[in-house]
């Protein structure tokens, strides 16, 4: 029967919506890969090379550490963020009726976020290093009977990149290095499916939904979907530093895009009114099977500066232009192994987007060094119609403070504290791609991000 052939891609098109929740930085990329950074809003990233964690930000940095260093460092990101209603509504070829649901939800979740670094100078002209941190991912929860769950309920995605690295010194003034990236990356996706708008979509009359109990926007007969899927890749990186005068440090890095193939399974639970509907017509439809998706993460790309001031060398002066090839992300393509479930295309177009951060050091005593920063990082979602409940993002601002404290020649420590305003922003998304019987998204949303750093630094 093919009454419900099209049912499949209306159910993984809303799942797949978007890949992550509110970020700390723009998009679903995480920025968090060092608690000294953070104390600097990761001012001056590729030109400071303070520590380890300089080989993911520029892996020519390594050369300004003179002895064999780890660093294990650690970051709690508390997410908060309540959408509000704004006039959701079933598709108009539905009736583009109110969806119930509760009118308000909040999204306040705590994500850890680790990383482990490796120097390890081979000679004065070559080091090599390791760096294992989490450049990708986020997640959110809003439970199952809000308003906008036919296009989520819960998120989750984590992509961990591995990343050995070598650096090598041209001469006094020139340094360069490069490295390639590992990435493994896992997505857990969660909706609700209007089982009623699926069978009015699909049906060539709809008596037999009435009949069976099932119409659109119907809470006590949703069915859910959940997509799941894991991958391995790999990209590179490139890094150089340049130092034209003792006081001063000029780093650019390049990390490129990296292709994934999310392998995995998606799976129905399907509410026992629309099963039978299912049963009876015979559809090879909402059948759990494994599949596929593509996702492609950005290049990214930095301009760094560091200088200390001659008159008062006490004080480092930082700064930092950082760009991501979010254009990439252009869509989300859904293939089935099922030949009865078509595959899925969901339109993304993000665009480029720049992150612009300033910050200062402070050498209070020979043990003491204390850290501000500001920056001003853009989200890539172009309006209120390509923003979703998956990454309901704007520009942010961070204020950030930190310090360090070196407790011997072998041992030293850092924190580092961010407070990330987001502007707020509006939903208003018809998943065109959807067809006749996805949902109009239509919300405010009001975010706020906390991150708590901390770090040991060990040399030998």
């Amino acid at each position: 029967m093919s009454t419900h052939q099209h049912a499949p891609t209306v159910v993984a098109a809303a799942a797949l919506t978007a890949l992550s929740g509110v970020a700390s930085a723009g998009g679903f990329s995480l920025i968090e890969h060092g608690a000294s950074g953070l104390g600097n809003a990761y001012a001056g990233s590729s030109a400071v090379a303070a520590d380890a964690s300089t080989v993911f930000f520029n892996p020519a940095g390594m050369l300004q550490l003179k002895d064999p260093e780890i660093m294990l460092g650690g970051h709690a990101i508390l997410v908060d963020a309540t959408l509000t209603d704004e006039g959701t509504t079933l598709n108009t070829a539905l009736g583009g009726t109110p969806v119930s649901g509760e009118s308000s939800v909040v999204n306040d979740n705590v994500t850890f976020i680790p990383n482990l670094y490796g120097v390890y100078p081979i000679n004065d002209s070559l080091v090599a290093g390791l760096s294992i941190d989490v450049p990708f991912g986020s997640s959110t929860d809003y439970g199952d009977q809000w308003f906008g769950r036919y296009t989520a309920t819960s998120s989750s995605l984590a992509i961990v990149d591995i990343n050995p690295a070598i650096a090598y010194r041209v001469n006094d003034w020139f340094h360069v290095g490069g490295g390639l990236s590992l990435q493994i990356a896992n997505a857990s996706l969660e909706n609700a499916v209007d089982s009623g708008a699926v069978c009015f979509a699909t049906s060539p009359d709809p008596a037999i939904c009435v009949n069976a109990g099932l119409t659109p926007g119907n809470l006590d007969v949703d069915s859910q979907a959940e997509i799941e899927g894991d991958s391995v890749a790999v990209g590179f990186n490139l890094g150089a530093m340049f130092i034209p005068y003792e006081h001063t440090r000029i780093g650019v890095m390049f990390r490129s895009e990296v292709d994934h193939d999310l392998e995995g399974d998606g799976r129905f639970d399907n509410s026992p009114e629309f099963q039978a509907l299912l049963d009876a017509t015979a559809s090879p439809a909402f059948i759990s099977g494994g599949g596929r998706v593509d996702l492609t993460t950005p290049a990214m790309a930095a301009v760094s500066i560091a200088h200390t001031l001659q008159a008062y060398d006490r004080v480092e002066l930082l700064a930092d232009v950082f760009f991501t090839g979010w254009t990439s992300f252009e869509q989300i393509l859904v293939e089935f192994d099922n030949p009865a479930q078509p595959d899925v295309l969901q339109i993304q177009d993000y665009e480029d987007a720049f992150r612009f951060s300033a910050g200062l050091n402070f050498q209070a005593t020979s043990k003491l060094i204390l850290r501000t920063g500001v920056a001003f990082d853009q989200t890539p979602v172009r309006g209120p119609s390509r923003n979703t409940a998956r990454i309901p993002d704007g520009d942010r601002t961070w204020f950030s403070l930190g310090l360090g404290y070196k407790s011997s020649d072998r041992f030293s420590f850092d924190l580092g504290y961010t407070r990330i305003f987001l502007d707020d922003v509006a939903i208003d998304n018809s998943f065109p791609e959807q067809g006749p019987s996805a949902s109009f998204l239509r919300a405010s949303v009001e975010s706020s991000v906390n991150i708590f750093s901390a770090q040991l630094n060990i040399k030998f």
